[in-house]
């Protein structure tokens, strides 16, 4: 196909990026669906979502309001509250369900934490659980030694 003039090229150029990007955006967005933790540290999930978000944004530019009115700045307020909670579910609902208890306590708070939020509260539970795991194997080597170096009652009887 021949173009006439730069207009054209550029118009033809357009048709086929915007179809490029929207594949883009289907993947991106299916992507962020089916991430889940698995073996993943809760930041290394959320490094793994945050990545895709950003991507997401970075395709989803919209023109720029010079004067927004109130009512703008309200709906776009709303906007960004709901695009937030949207990315709260997308991130506990890929979680381990070891993290139960604290994916039914972040939802059930009186308004919803941000992503980060939860990350924060996340990380803490997660260092305690690790914290635990590393502490319970010194206590059953500790209750074996004193065991093992504890007389046996049939130690201490002399023969008569």
């Amino acid at each position: 196909m021949f173009m006439n003039n730069a207009s054209e090229m550029w118009k033809n150029l357009e048709k086929i990026f915007t179809l490029t990007n929207r594949s883009r955006k289907y993947k991106l967005s299916k992507d962020l669906y089916e991430v889940r933790q698995h073996t993943a540290s809760i930041n290394e999930y959320y490094t793994t979502m945050k990545i895709l978000w950003e991507e997401l944004d970075s395709m989803n530019l919209h023109p720029a309001i010079l004067n927004p009115t109130h009512e703008i700045k309200i709906f776009l307020s709303k906007i960004e509250v709901q695009q937030e909670d949207a990315r709260l579910f997308q991130f506990l609902n890929g979680l381990n369900e070891v993290y139960g208890p604290q994916h039914s306590q972040l939802l059930m708070s009186a308004t919803l934490p941000s992503v980060e939020q939860a990350v924060s509260v996340l990380q803490q539970e997660e260092e305690q659980r690790n914290l635990l795991h590393s502490v319970t194997p010194d206590l059953e080597l500790s209750a074996m030694y004193s065991r093992s170096t504890q007389p046996r009652s049939s130690d201490n009887q002399r023969p008569v």
